[in-house]
């Protein structure tokens, strides 16, 4: 048995002694939840490819109790520190946050995503923490959609003010890396405002989890494909702009009609709930 594996089992056990929890699938949502997953694990094979990682190590430690965020920031940790993953695991174990495994093995705030950093800098990321779970998976994705595919805040932020999640955004976009043409990532993010489920989407741009993992790989790193995946989201949200500033206009007085739908906001809320402090690092599946 390898270290990894023998980790693995080893947090598995650990979790449950503990009385914490092994998160897997949530069965409340298997179409959405195996495209997530396949993005998440695509992005961060691509985003530190020091660690030669396969996808079946990455879910390994996803079934072993480990959130996306906390994958991410371990990886993060380990790149640069120059400490293997199943060293900055078994430290983890020991019940320390994220921020003092990385203190402790002298890694700068800055080697993280600005999302990322962001929570680990007020003290959160406690190893399987029941509370803000989803917000440091949030902030994982926001950084590899923001990092690893070259979107800018301005962007992202538009498009979560289409009633989308950071999760949202990094699959729409992982899909259409695995698709290997930008102009897809329109398709996904209609379907998906209009609360389609993300297997449907992946079927409907013609990606299975297999072009995720795969193709989306080799195809997300091409300057041209993120200069144009970043023209196709701004043209997706100037359509959704504009789509509803004509539901909300007023019908015309003359045709002897009262008033129309109302004004829908477009709000540019931050998805992650974070701050936006400056600089690249490598959290989110690498820095710039």
């Amino acid at each position: 048995m390898t270290l990894a594996r023998r980790t693995v089992v080893a947090l598995v056990v650990a979790a449950l002694l503990l009385g914490g929890t092994v998160y897997a699938v949530n069965p409340a949502n298997p179409e959405d939840e195996c495209i997530a997953t396949s993005s998440f694990i695509a992005n961060i094979i691509a985003g530190f490819p020091e660690l030669a990682m396969t996808a079946e190590q990455v879910q390994a430690l996803r079934d072993a109790g480990y959130g996306w965020g906390e994958i991410v920031i371990a990886c993060s940790i380990a790149v640069n520190s120059g400490q293997t993953l199943d060293g900055v695991l078994v430290l983890a174990t020991d019940g320390a946050g994220w921020g003092e495994i990385a203190k402790q093995l002298g890694v700068p705030t800055r080697a993280f995503g600005q999302y990322v950093r962001e929570i680990i800098g007020r003290g959160g990321a406690r190893v399987r923490a029941r509370h803000g779970r989803k917000e440091l998976d949030d902030a994982a994705a926001m950084d590899m959609a923001r990092d690893r595919f070259g979107l800018e805040d301005d962007d992202v932020r538009a498009v979560a003010a289409m009633g989308l999640d950071a999760q949202d955004i990094l699959c729409a976009v992982s899909l259409a890396a695995g698709a290997g043409e930008a102009a897809r990532v329109r398709l996904a993010l209609e379907l998906r405002v209009k609360e389609q489920t993300w297997l449907r989407i992946a079927e409907a741009v013609g990606v299975g989890r297999d072009g995720i993992l795969e193709k989306g790989v080799a195809v997300r790193n091409r300057v041209e494909f993120r200069n144009a995946l970043k023209e196709e989201i701004k043209a997706q949200v100037r359509t959704h702009k504009e789509a509803h500033k004509e539901k909300g206009k007023p019908e015309d007085p003359g045709k002897g009609k009262g008033s129309g739908d109302g004004a829908s906001g477009d709000g540019a809320g931050d998805p992650s709930g974070q701050g936006r402090p400056q600089g690249n690092g490598r959290g989110g599946g690498g820095g710039r």
